[in-house]
């Protein structure tokens, strides 16, 4: 059921992206739904997390729904995701090539809970989520 939602909210996003195409937050979206939704997603995606996709879709066409009045609010949510992004890639740099997967694991479902919390609060997260625990979990790894 929840493949089956997210389809539905899939279609939504992507009508939002097209609606602000050229944006940074469209680019953004666009390239979250691209890691979320592709061939062979709903046999990959943990249970819990293929759960969580619709809410992390909607968060995303909430998000689009919201520009261009919440411009400054989502330009310091790109910063933030831009900052730990960059703290995740620094860190994959580090750690043996084997760790590599659970590390992009753990933090791309991070990621996603702290988008839902930066930009569409209102749908609420799996729990307590920010910049600095998303940090620290990085830097702890």
């Amino acid at each position: 059921m929840a493949a089956v939602d997210a389809f539905a909210e899939y279609a939504q996003v992507r009508r939002a992206v097209d609606r602000h195409v050229g944006t940074l937050a469209a680019d953004d979206v666009a390239d979250q739904i691209a890691n979320l939704v592709f061939d062979g997603f709903v046999g990959v995606t943990p249970g819990p997390r293929l759960r969580a996709l619709p809410r992390y879709l909607e968060a995303a066409r909430l998000r689009l729904d919201a520009l261009p009045a919440s411009a400054s609010r989502d330009n310091a949510g790109t910063a933030v995701i831009d900052r730990l992004v960059a703290a995740w890639n620094q860190r994959l740099a580090q750690v043996p090539e084997s760790r590599h997967d659970a590390l992009n694991e753990m933090v791309q479902w991070q990621l996603e809970e702290l988008r839902v919390s930066l930009f569409a609060q209102q749908l609420g997260t799996d729990g307590p989520v920010s910049e600095k625990r998303v940090r620290k979990a990085i830097d702890g790894f």
